[in-house]
């Protein structure tokens, strides 16, 4: 059975959804441990999301394309909003946490940018008079 005769009849019974799924699950899961370096688990349920964004669009697919660069570019596009949504939460390190609040203390002696300033500037004087 080919690709086009497989879409056509997902869309008569959702249960042929799984012939998608056999032939490329195992494909799928090593383009995605190729291209990332995310843990086995994380790597399953970005294919289980995959699966399920093919399964909701795949009434979108054109046919004059196959339909493996079709399910591909959806995982690869996948790929990156993934990166893109971990990136922006490691980033988002709260400095109230325990762990970093020493690091704010550091850079923080509670004088304000101008008194900063004030003392350099005091300090400049002094090293030069002497």
């Amino acid at each position: 059975m080919n690709e086009i005769d497989i879409i056509k009849k997902i869309s008569q019974d959702p249960e042929v959804f799984g012939e998608v799924i056999d032939v490329y699950e195992n494909k799928l899961m090593r383009y995605i441990m190729r291209t990332t370096n995310i843990s086995p688990t994380d790597t399953e349920s970005l294919l289980q999301d995959i699966f399920i964004k093919v399964y909701q669009h795949i009434h979108e697919y054109d046919v004059r394309y196959t339909f493996s660069s079709w399910i591909y570019r959806i995982a690869h596009n996948m790929i990156i909003d993934n990166f893109r949504k971990n990136e922006k939460e490691s980033m988002n390190i709260s400095l109230q946490d325990e762990e970093y609040k020493h690091i704010v203390d550091s850079l923080s002696d509670g004088s304000s940018p101008h008194d900063d300033l004030t003392k350099k500037d005091i300090k400049a004087c002094v090293q030069k008079a002497i």
